[in-house]
């Protein structure tokens, strides 16, 4: 197991550079409640594993018939 997979939890930036994407588009994912965070004092931390489920469920959009 990689360092990377011990990770369980990410700041905005680096969550924005795993999802290639802005800042603003995060934290719609976040308030729409799509990703899984919390704070710690004034720091946001996103759930690792929550972002993977997004890319999970993505990926399964795409997939469906239809489309």
């Amino acid at each position: 197991m990689s360092e990377d997979d011990k990770t369980l939890v990410v700041r905005p930036a680096q969550a924005c550079k795993m999802l290639q994407m802005g800042r603003e588009q995060l934290y719609k994912l976040i308030n729409s409640g799509e990703l899984e965070s919390y704070t710690e004092g004034r720091a946001r931390k996103i759930e690792v594993a929550s972002i993977r489920a997004y890319i999970r469920r993505k990926i399964e959009q795409e997939r469906r018939p239809g489309r």
